[in-house]
C-alpha cells in the first residue's frame, strides 16, 4: 500500500511540474510577443512596490482595482478599474478598432 500511494504522489507531482512548464512556455510566449506591454505592466508593479505610484478606487468606487493602459508607450499613466470596468474598457476599445 505504501509504494501505491508513493507512486500517485509521484504521478501527481510529476503532473503540477508539467503544467507549470507548460503555464511557463505560455507566459514566455506571450512576453515575447507583447515585449511593451510586458514592460509596462513589470514598471506598474516596480512602481507600486515602491509606492511612486498608488492605487485609487475604480470610478464605481471598488478598492480592488487593475491598472489599464490606454497607451503602453507610457507605461506609468494607467487609471485604476475594477474588473468589470477593466474589461468594459477593452471590449469598447476593441469595437472601435474593428470599425476602423
Amino acid at each position: 500500500m505504501m509504494k501505491t500511494i508513493l507512486f500517485r504522489e509521484m504521478i501527481f507531482h510529476s503532473k503540477i511540474k508539467e503544467d507549470n512548464v507548460e503555464d511557463n512556455s505560455r507566459k514566455n510566449r506571450w512576453k515575447k510577443r507583447n515585449r511593451e506591454k510586458h514592460a509596462a505592466h513589470a514598471s506598474v508593479y516596480r512602481a507600486l512596490r515602491k509606492e511612486e505610484i498608488v492605487k485609487t478606487p475604480c470610478f464605481c468606487g471598488n478598492v480592488n482595482v487593475q491598472a489599464h493602459h490606454e497607451d503602453y508607450s507610457k507605461p506609468l499613466q494607467v487609471e485604476f478599474l475594477c474588473s468589470k470596468h477593466h474589461k468594459k474598457r477593452h471590449i469598447e476599445k476593441l469595437k472601435v478598432e474593428s470599425n476602423q
